[in-house]
């Protein structure tokens, strides 16, 4: 069970696979795109942060690697938590490339255009423990200590000589433990933010040697509940940039849900110590939901 003190760093537990995550992934309606992963390394004494913005038309990234141990303050990026799972300051200030209209994202560690954001993150709902059901798919190389909270956000947001006043939806997650990502052919992670952040669809589904096995947790304000294993259905190819909407369903007990995203833009990043030529392709867009509108990303997840 979830306690606040997991929204701060988690000991290592000595494996060389061993890492901390730290992921916070937003959109306004005017399609500015707000991203930071934070990976650290407790085995080797390593923080990695990959931070990407994109606002009028322009796109600007940068990774940057530092010996540190404590990924809240490193140069550049700083974390704050304000009030645990409710309210953060969320912040970035690089130098960063331009130059991926057709590339990968992330990728240059010098760069010579500033670029970032100041943030505020809050949330009303709970986070999303995925424990449970995570542990039932027996992949703890994989589907570890993890959850998931839905966000508000609003701030200044920068690209080169362009700066905004800007505010939209946001999911952010947080995990630790042992990771590798080589084992499975290919996943979709599917967190979905509606109404002012006051309902939330989290889901993963992962497919292994030609199965499928995932799970999908629904919170409408009254707590996550668990349900089947959802199902995607892309326009296009499930490869860096390769589909622009997506049709998304799951079934509970007694009613299936179904969840149709247009996405705006794509963010392709690699994450090679998560396993040998891994990747994320994240997928931003509208996600419509009967009669609820948000923010739905489609995370392809392959080598």
């Amino acid at each position: 069970m979830l306690d606040e003190q997991d929204e701060f760093l988690h000991s290592a537990d000595g494996s060389p696979i061993w890492q901390e995550n730290y992921f916070f992934l937003g959109l306004d309606t005017s399609g500015t795109i707000v991203y930071l992963h934070l990976e650290r390394f407790p085995d080797i004494g390593e923080v990695e942060a990959k931070a990407f913005v994109e606002l009028s038309g322009k796109r600007c990234s940068a990774m940057v690697t530092h010996h540190a141990d404590n990924c809240f303050d490193i140069p550049g990026v700083n974390l704050a938590v304000e009030k645990p799972f409710a309210r953060w300051h969320v912040s970035a200030d690089l130098m960063g490339d331009t130059n991926e209209p057709n590339g990968w994202a992330a990728e240059q560690s010098k760069g010579s255009t500033p670029f970032g954001f100041e943030l505020e993150v809050t949330s009303t709902l709970g986070p999303t423990d995925w424990a449970t059901a995570g542990a039932a798919l027996g992949r703890p190389d994989i589907i570890l200590d993890h959850y998931e909270v839905p966000c508000a956000w609003s701030g200044m947001v920068w690209c080169g000589d362009i700066r905004v006043a800007a505010h939209g939806l946001m999911v952010r997650d947080h995990s630790w433990g042992p990771r590798d990502l080589a084992g499975f052919d290919l996943a979709y992670w599917t967190p979905m933010v509606f109404d002012d952040a006051t309902a939330f669809i989290s889901g993963v589904t992962i497919l292994f040697g030609g199965r499928y096995v995932g799970f999908t947790y629904i919170d409408t304000g009254s707590g996550a509940t668990l349900f089947e294993q959802p199902w995607v259905r892309l326009a296009g190819f499930p490869e860096r940039r390769g589909y622009s909407s997506a049709s998304w369903r799951c079934l509970g007990a007694d009613r299936e849900e179904q969840v149709e995203i247009d996405f705006r833009s794509h963010v392709p990043v690699r994450y090679p110590r998560m396993g040998n030529g891994h990747y994320f392709n994240d997928a931003l867009g509208v996600a419509t939901w009967g009669n609820r509108t948000g923010l739905g990303i489609v995370e392809l997840n392959r080598h």
